[in-house]
C-alpha cells in the first residue's frame, strides 16, 4: 500500500485538501522569562536559569509559567539545584494542566493540528 493510499483512508488524508493557513505566534524572549522570574518570585533569575525556562518551554508562556521547576534562592538570584531544571517525571502532569485550559475549540483545533504533523 502506497503512503497515498494510507493517507486518503486516514483522517490525515481527509485533511490533506483543506486550505492552509500559517499562523505565526510571537515566541517568549528571553527578557520576559527574566521579567516573569522576577515578577512571580520577587527576584532576578540567574542567565542559566533563564535559559533553560526558555528552551523547556519552548517559549511558551503557559507552559512556563507551570514548569515543576528545582530551584533555590541564592545569593539573591534564583538558580537551578542541579544540571537539570525540573523532575521530568512530573512534566506529562504538567503538559496536561496546560491542555486542560483550552477550551473546546482550542482542543479540536490542537487535535487537527497534531494530525497534520
Amino acid at each position: 500500500m502506497s503512503m497515498d493510499e494510507v493517507l486518503s483512508r486516514s483522517r490525515a488524508g481527509e485533511l490533506r485538501d483543506w486550505p492552509q493557513v500559517n499562523v505565526s505566534l510571537r515566541a517568549f524572549t528571553y527578557g520576559q522569562v527574566g521579567d516573569l522570574v522576577s515578577d512571580v518570585l520577587d527576584h532576578a533569575g540567574e542567565p542559566d536559569l533563564i535559559s533553560s525556562v526558555l528552551t523547556v518551554s519552548g517559549r511558551n508562556l503557559r507552559l512556563a509559567v507551570r514548569m515543576p521547576v528545582r530551584i533555590v534562592l541564592r545569593g539573591g538570584l534564583w538558580t537551578m539545584t542541579g544540571p537539570d531544571l525540573m523532575d521530568l517525571e512530573h512534566f506529562a502532569g504538567t503538559i496536561e494542566a496546560v491542555l486542560n485550559l483550552l477550551s473546546k475549540k482550542e482542543g479540536q483545533a490542537l487535535s487537527l493540528l497534531s494530525l497534520r504533523g
